[in-house]
């Protein structure tokens, strides 16, 4: 059995408290971390938390499940894999936030793991290394935003279909012929990975006529939820993440979509000029994203999807 630690380490613009409550909340993560796709909290108390995380390593989707343990005195979480995804036999680690100086805090991220072989230890190595730096980089991008030039929008709705739960996630999954099927996604396709996950590359055409080339990871949760973060993402975007949901009441079906999406004051201002407003930007954007959900929700008793596809 092999061991090895590694260690990951940045300079923030942040006081520690701050950044310290950014990295106890899960929930923020996908927003701000590249890797991050979905975090699901299973059982939460004041000092320690179980939770499914799904985030791309090696350029595919994995999942795991890790408790995460508090100790805020000392601005630290104490973080073990219970389900190791493999080649891994074990994965421990910790946050470690501290301030060095007025508004600037030194944020430590460390390792530890086991596997079997030198070439598996090379192969997590390499995982952990992108990971860690992708985080350590965005979180220092994300404080280095002042809180007012930074905005971040939700948008939700929910349409009953005709159709069943089973023919509605048919068409969700099934990707790869939205182009025969939306009228404002010119392109798709749809890249399946072996450990799970999918990457899905869109060429999609806005209400404004303008057309946007996107890519996402997607991770089918359940027979009734589908999650997606996108990695290149349109217009003055900095972030967007969504969730279908598909369910059944009353003998009636409906259908769910949510994005979470932010901007930033400059690229609203590199995007749609100077004089639009953070808050004009997000209520545009929230509008132009759920129109398309709206339209792909309609669409799907219009096509009228089997499951055999």
């Amino acid at each position: 059995m092999i061991q090895r630690e590694t260690i990951h380490e940045i300079r923030v613009n942040a006081r520690a408290e701050r950044v310290y409550k950014f990295l106890s909340d899960v929930t923020l993560w996908a927003d701000i971390f590249p890797p991050t796709i979905y975090v699901k909290k299973i059982e939460s108390s004041k000092n320690q938390e179980l939770i499914q995380i799904w985030a791309t390593a090696n350029g595919e989707v994995r999942t795991w499940q890790s408790r995460r343990s508090f100790e805020p005195e000392k601005r630290q979480i104490i973080f073990r894999q219970t389900h190791p995804a493999k080649p891994l036999i074990s994965m421990t680690g910790t946050w470690k936030v501290c301030d060095e100086e007025d508004n600037v805090s030194r944020v430590k991220l460390v390792h530890t793991y086991t596997v079997k072989t030198e070439e598996e230890a090379d192969y997590i190595e390499t995982a952990v290394d992108t990971n860690s730096r992708k985080e350590l980089g965005s979180l220092q991008a994300f404080f280095a935003v002042p809180e007012s030039e930074y905005a971040h929008g939700r948008v939700e709705d929910i349409l009953q279909i005709s159709s069943t739960a089973t023919e509605a996630m048919d068409f969700l999954k099934q990707a790869e012929k939205w182009p025969e099927r939306i009228s404002h996604v010119a392109n798709a396709t749809l890249t399946r990975f072996e450990a799970g996950g999918e990457l899905l590359r869109l060429t999609t055409k806005a209400k404004d006529k303008s057309i946007h080339e996107t890519a996402s990871y997607r991770v089918v949760i359940s027979d009734s939820m589908i999650v997606y973060k996108q990695v290149e993402t349109p217009g003055a975007l900095v972030s967007h993440r969504g969730e279908w949901h598909v369910f059944t009441e009353d003998e009636k079906t409906f259908v769910k979509s949510v994005h979470d999406f932010a901007l930033t004051r400059d690229t609203v201002t590199k995007v749609l000029g100077p004089s639009t407003s953070l808050e004009d930007a997000v209520d545009l954007a929230g509008k132009n994203l759920m129109h398309n959900s709206i339209q792909t929700i309609k669409l799907i008793d219009s096509i009228g999807v089997k499951a055999d596809g």
